[in-house]
């Protein structure tokens, strides 16, 4: 089972320790519980009371974080909401909560007085030196203008590292000033560290207290959140207390094998820890499989140093460690595992500002070989091109491959981004070419699996009119009615004579079962009556059986295999209610890749992914699309973890020029961020079995299709492959 759902059944074993029922229900997805929590907490915010005035703060701030430059914001209540949902979400995988700071902004104002002073002192000191002695690219009047307008955010505006004096002058007079510049420079340094830490300080104030109302909530209707348990375990396991939940479960575990290890984050590895150190110290043992290389979801919480630690630190002084390294590709052709060498073991070194992030993975150090017979098989080709030249390029690629035997479904094309996978799609569509894009084979995206939804929304519920009305409009139940007889116009003709003449009418199922008593007998009546008491995957079976799914609508089979395969799921992870399998699918999942329809083998058609879907799978020919800028601007909002809670710092490159714990943070966050990036090729060049073509599409560059001028920073694809013989 997945790292949380055992978690799950832990927390079930203790439930009663916690104060909850052993019986509760887990909400799968809480989006509809914070949308409702921030409706309460917007209704105590009146015309000129406190909390109002507090949003308007909020919402200036807001207007800052976009730049200043957007259009007039008419729903910022929505732009809270979405903003605190995603906070909430980033700050769930962590073990503590969001703290105030509330003498951070003392501490600021003091630093800031402090500020004017010494740069007043300054002043002064220049202002009784001889002009000749001053630093002409020092603008000092600017302190000045500072001081008489106590414009404290002008500080942050320029880089002021430059001494105020020529070092010629006397050295008296230069120790004097340099004295001054270097009490300055300690104040603007700790000024900045408490800048960062206010700046969102009003953000964290109404968020906590959002956060606080949604608690409440939480324990008034008894509601437990998947992502809750992970932190509330965390402060409960221990050693003293595993053989009493073993006891509760029922059986002790001495075995464990993690899968996929580079994806554990910190709290799922607190939670584990424990238990693992409890087995390890009976005889038991623990198995772990993963690949620093490969680590990806970092987005998501995932440290793939604790697999690294693990391996070079005896974590656990009461077992053995033994490291076996996987050295054999049974997948791609030896060219193929050449040019990843080549990249990451030759040119990434050579490139300063990646090195270390690829070392950070084990990218450099890595052993890999092919399998004897495919070690001299294989063919790269790599091209840098622009516009219209990437597309025709494109389009010629798949006819040549094509006209050499392969079928459309040994083609895949992989990007970075879902923007690239529709842009792709485009294209590919443009040419008449077959293709599916696995951004539409999530489950949750396909129109019958939202009637499917509307129809448990309302057999659950069955004073849910609109759900009702939606199913009885759906495709699923007009294509039912068709196969049974009536044609498609009649249907149409009948369901909407119906909702008009029914449209201010509650209860619409009664009228229904009035107005046909037939269909209403054939088609629902003995599904209302065993809604809750079926097992779910029993009652899905039953819906289709009922409107003979695979019958009337053949070509959405997998989409139906996957539901009843999700529901499946759903229950042996321990849930059955109709509602929380309708938030569940509804929601995000803890991978996003359970959400995917398999596909028959036999559809003869190019698969369009991103990067991170593509993980784990092979293709014959692998065409990786990278452009120049692959990665979205951050936000400069970081939620840092302390020993303390969770503090909201803000942190831009600019903030940590000038000092240098911001500058050590905002480093490691590049470092994080080029790592993934480079791991996220690794995998996309490591996909494909046989033939592998890297277009580098210049979308923004001047200049032929060939490399052209560009920073370092801004174009890693050509940075890294032009220098690959191509």
């Amino acid at each position: 089972k997945t790292i949380d759902s055992f978690m799950t059944s832990l927390f079930k074993s203790c439930a009663v320790d916690f104060g909850y029922d052993p019986d509760f229900d887990i909400l799968m997805n809480n989006e509809e519980i914070l949308s409702y929590s921030f409706e309460l907490f917007l209704k105590e915010i009146r015309d000129g009371s406190k909390r109002a005035k507090e949003f308007e703060g909020l919402i200036e701030l807001l207007e800052e974080m976009k730049g200043g430059n957007s259009s007039y914001n008419w729903e910022p209540d929505r732009d809270i909401f979405k903003k605190w949902r995603d906070l909430y979400r980033q700050t769930s995988s962590k073990a503590k909560e969001i703290i105030l700071g509330k003498n951070f902004e003392v501490k600021r104002k003091e630093i800031e007085e402090k500020l004017y002073v010494s740069m007043d002192n300054i002043k002064r000191f220049l202002d009784s030196l001889d002009p000749q002695f001053l630093n002409g690219r020092f603008r000092y009047g600017d302190f000045k203008t500072i001081i008489e307008k106590r414009d404290s955010t002008a500080f942050l505006k320029k880089d002021r590292k430059e001494p105020p004096v020529k070092s010629t002058i006397p050295q008296d007079i230069f120790m004097k000033a340099s004295s001054l510049w270097q009490e300055f420079q300690s104040l603007l340094s700790q000024y900045v560290q408490y800048y960062s830490l206010t700046y969102y300080q009003p953000y964290a104030e109404r968020f906590k207290d959002f956060f606080d109302e949604l608690e409440q909530i939480k324990l008034r209707e008894g509601l437990l959140f998947i992502e809750d348990i992970n932190k509330k375990l965390v402060s409960y396991l221990n050693s003293s207390v595993i053989p009493d939940i073993y006891f509760r479960l029922g059986e002790k575990i001495f075995h464990f094998l993690i899968d996929e290890f580079q994806d554990t984050s910190p709290l799922q590895w607190k939670n584990l820890l424990p238990l693992i150190e409890n087995a390890l110290s009976t005889g038991g043992s623990l198995f772990i499989v993963g690949d620093t290389k490969q680590a990806i979801y970092g987005f998501r919480g995932a440290d793939y140093r604790i697999m690294k630690r693990l391996e070079a630190e005896k974590v656990f002084p009461s077992a053995e460690l033994i490291k076996r390294e996987l050295d054999t590709n049974y997948r791609c052709g030896g060219v193929i595992l050449t040019l990843a060498e080549s990249l990451f073991k030759e040119i990434i070194p050579s490139i300063e500002e990646y090195r270390y992030a690829a070392e950070l993975s084990g990218l450099l150090n890595y052993n890999q070989k092919a399998l004897p017979e495919k070690e001299n098989r294989g063919y790269v080709e790599i091209k840098d091109l622009k516009g219209d030249k990437t597309k025709e390029y494109l389009w010629t690629l798949i006819e040549d491959l094509r006209g050499r035997g392969y079928n459309y479904r040994d083609i895949a094309i992989l990007s970075f981004k879902n923007d690239h996978v529709v842009m792709l799609s485009e294209w590919l569509n443009e040419h008449k070419l077959s293709f599916i894009s696995y951004s539409s084979l999530d489950v949750r995206k396909r129109k019958v699996t939202s009637e499917i939804l509307y129809l448990l929304r309302f057999l659950d519920s069955p004073l849910d009119d609109f759900s009702f009305c939606v199913f009885l409009q759906g495709e699923i139940y007009k294509n039912f009615l068709t196969k049974k007889g009536l044609a498609e116009k009649e249907v149409n003709v009948h369901i909407q004579h119906f909702l008009l003449k029914n449209r201010g009418t509650t209860r619409l199922y009664k009228s229904f079962e009035r107005e046909f008593p037939e269909l209403w007998k054939d088609h629902f009546e003995r599904l209302f009556k065993l809604a809750g008491y079926l097992p779910l995957y029993d009652f899905l079976s039953m819906i289709g059986t009922t409107f003979r799914l695979y019958e009337c609508m053949p070509d959405e089979e997998a989409t139906f295999l996957k539901i009843f395969e999700l529901a499946r799921f759903f229950e042996k992870n321990g849930f059955g209610n109709i509602r929380d399998f309708i938030e569940f699918m509804t929601g995000p999942g803890e991978d996003e890749s359970i959400w995917d329809i398999s596909l028959p083998a036999d559809i003869d058609a190019i698969k369009l992914m991103t990067l991170h879907k593509s993980k784990g799978l092979e293709f014959p020919v692998t065409i990786l699309y990278l452009t120049s800028r692959m990665n979205n601007k951050k936000s400069s909002m970081l939620p840092r973890e302390t020993d303390d809670g969770i503090l909201l710092m803000k942190l831009t490159k600019e903030l940590g020029e000038k000092n240098e714990e911001l500058m050590r943070i905002y480093s490691d966050l590049g470092i994080n961020e080029k790592t993934a990036t480079l791991n996220l090729l690794y995998v996309g060049i490591t996909r494909a079995k046989e033939e592998l073509y890297v277009i580098l599409d210049e979308k923004n560059g001047e200049g032929d299709t060939k490399t052209t001028k560009r920073r370092a920073s801004e174009s890693f694809p050509d940075n890294i492959f032009a220098r690959l013989d191509k």
